[in-house]
């Protein structure tokens, strides 16, 4: 009996130990973990389009026994960056030596080369490579393969360092668009459009490649050529378009289109559509083809700051502006009539004949606080309306638009009933009232002025100066001439800009 008791246990014990053996088994069938590894990385990890990027390569060896070096790495070029697009030198620590890139970048499969670099366990090795982003690779991010070996040799296997990540990426981000880099400004019909406003000498108007991202760089290395439409389309005169084609391209220089000599002949208001191959395309400010003048004036010449005498549309009309300075200003004084309306209708008065726009723009010298300009203004009569001398000089004003507000003729509703002379002469008092707010037709505002909800434009008949004590804007005189026509001569500040 008690030698079965034992026997039993014996028995017991064996089949336990089999019952664990077998448990065992797949655990001793998991293979190791290697003891050798390497964890590349890039950065940054986003580039713009169109940029040169600096992409520092790291290679940290993360091999977790024994002494295992890193002597070798090498990195493949990405797909989509030609080897044209790596800048030399490759910049690298004083450790390792680069293979000739000449040699390696011309491989079937370009890579970047780096031996004897002795990277020890848990350290990192990190070097430059200096890419342009192509603006037009439709990629949208560029995988980095890392090859790192114990030692020199790539002819065999089994000294690799297989990497943690395969393959690291660069994203790349925002397209490369064109952009005016001189907007177009007005010009009179035939002349050399420029970016200053009826001037040929001003900059010639030029269009760019810029790169994505936050802050947009020319993109110098961009090649091919720029084309320029109108819109509403119309024919252009240039260089490349002799004949008034519908277009004119130009080259990129240094990634800059310029457009030394385009002309509209049509009147109108037009931008410029720019386009080219492998960038979003662009469109200019507006501007006029039309009639008017920039007078560069230059403080100390002994000139006076004047436009001169302006022709305007219509048969008859002419426009002049003087800045009254005392030869203490160098600024753009620039003048135009263009189709703009401005309406005084509710007063009881009916506009008649061009608009006449002018400014004070690019002041470099002198201060144009408390400056006044001296607005001279012709047009003919209209036919059948009243011009007999010293009696309907009264019946013709002057509608100004400000985006100041000024004293202006109180509104009656009926031309009849404003008689300002006779009130002048009896009187000499004070016979205005505020000009009226402008609650839509702005003719003076930049889109980005309208974009503001506290802009604001005012629009009234001028006072005569003697009822206002010359305070302006204000009406100095007005003389009928003969031929048929009238003259009109005001006193404006010098930032107000616009009359009829």
């Amino acid at each position: 009996m008690t030698s079965d008791r034992h026997r039993a246990r014996r028995l017991t014990i064996a089949a336990s130990l089999v019952i664990s053996a077998a448990a065992l088994i797949p655990v001793a069938a998991v293979a190791a973990p290697s003891s050798k590894g390497q964890d590349p990385n890039v950065a940054p990890a986003t580039v713009a389009r169109g940029t040169t990027a600096a992409l520092a390569i790291s290679i940290t060896n993360t091999s977790t026994s024994g002494n295992i070096t890193a002597q070798g790495i090498r990195v493949t070029i990405p797909a989509g960056l030609d080897t044209s697009d790596i800048l030399l030198p490759i910049v690298k620590p004083a450790a390792g030596v680069l293979t000739d890139p000449a040699t390696t970048l011309t491989a079937a499969s370009p890579y970047i080369e780096i031996l004897n670099a002795n990277v020890a366990r848990n350290t990192t090795y990190t070097f430059t490579i200096n890419a342009r982003i192509p603006c037009n690779e439709p990629a949208t991010a560029y995988s980095w393969v890392t090859d790192v070996r114990q030692s020199n040799d790539y002819s065999g296997s089994g000294n690799e360092l297989p990497a943690k990540d395969v393959p690291v990426t660069t994203v790349a981000a925002g397209g490369c668009s064109l952009v005016f880099t001189a907007q177009p400004k007005n010009a009179t019909s035939g002349a050399i459009i420029t970016n200053t406003a009826f001037s040929t000498s001003g900059s010639a108007v030029k269009v760019a490649v810029k790169s994505g991202g936050a802050s947009p760089q020319t993109v110098t290395w961009f090649s091919g050529s720029v084309r320029v439409v109108t819109d509403p389309g119309t024919a252009l005169g240039g260089t490349s378009s002799p004949n008034n084609a519908a277009a004119v391209t130009q080259p990129l220089v240094n990634g800059e289109a310029t457009f030394s000599d385009l002309t509209i002949a049509a009147a109108g208001t037009y931008t410029l559509v720019a386009s080219t191959t492998g960038a979003a395309g662009s469109t200019s400010s507006a501007f006029r083809i039309g009639y008017g003048t920039t007078t560069k004036c230059t403080a100390g010449d002994t000139q006076s700051c004047s436009t001169g005498t302006i022709p305007g549309p219509t048969t008859g009309t002419s426009g002049a502006i003087t800045v009254n300075d005392s030869d203490g200003l160098t600024a753009d004084l620039s003048a135009e009539f263009f189709l703009g309306s401005i309406d005084c209708s509710s007063t009881g008065y009916v506009e008649f004949g061009d608009n006449l726009f002018f400014d004070v723009t690019n002041v470099t010298a002198g201060a144009t606080s408390g400056l006044t300009k001296t607005v001279t203004l012709t047009k003919p009569i209209p036919t059948g309306r009243p011009s007999t001398i010293g009696v309907d000089e009264w019946r013709y004003q002057l509608c100004f638009q400000s985006k100041v507000s000024f004293e202006a003729l109180p509104t009656f509703g009926d031309a009849q009933a404003n008689f300002d002379n006779l009130l002048q002469a009896l009187s000499n008092g004070d016979y205005t009232d505020p000009a009226e707010e402008v609650s839509t037709g702005f003719v003076l505002a930049s889109p980005a002025d309208l974009s503001n909800p506290a802009y604001r434009e005012y629009r009234g008949l001028l006072p005569k100066c003697s009822l206002v004590a010359n305070a302006v804007p204000c009406l100095t005189s007005v003389t009928f001439n003969s031929g048929g026509t009238v003259t009109f001569v005001a006193t404006v500040p010098i930032g107000d800009p616009m009359g009829r």
